[in-house]
C-alpha cells in the first residue's frame, strides 16, 4: 500500500506490485479450479487499493513528486479504485473481471 512521505521510487514499486498482482489474477481467470485463489487475491488487492483511495490526496501531497505528478498519482489511484470496485469478490472470475482488471492495469501504467 502507498503511504505518506514515500519517495518516488517507492511509489513506483508499489504501483508495479499492483500491476503484478493484477496480471496474476488475470492469469487465473480462465482456469476453472482457480476461482477461490483469484477471489482471495482480488479481495487483498481491493483492500489495499481502497486504503490508498481513502488517503490518495494526503499520499500524493506528501510525496517527493512535482505537482503535476501528484495530480496524476491521485487520479491513477481513483481510477484503479473504481475499476476494481466494479468486480464482486464473490463473483466467479469471468470476462468482466479481465476487462476491469485490464482497465486498472492501464490506469497504473499511465
Amino acid at each position: 500500500m502507498l503511504k505518506e512521505e514515500m519517495a518516488k521510487a517507492q511509489i513506483e514499486a508499489v504501483l508495479q506490485a499492483y500491476a503484478y498482482d493484477i496480471n496474476r489474477i488475470i492469469a487465473l481467470v480462465p482456469q476453472g479450479g482457480a476461482s477461490k485463489e483469484a477471489q482471495s487475491k482480488l479481495g487483498q488487492l481491493k483492500n489495499a487499493i481502497h486504503s490508498d483511495y481513502k488517503h490518495r490526496y494526503a499520499i500524493a501531497r506528501s510525496t517527493q513528486l512535482a505537482p503535476g505528478e501528484q495530480a496524476l498519482l491521485a487520479r491513477a489511484i481513483r481510477d484503479m479504485f473504481f475499476a476494481v470496485q466494479a468486480i464482486g469478490v464473490n463473483s466467479n472470475p469471468s470476462v468482466e473481471w479481465r476487462t476491469a482488471l485490464s482497465s486498472a492495469d492501464t490506469d497504473i501504467q499511465r
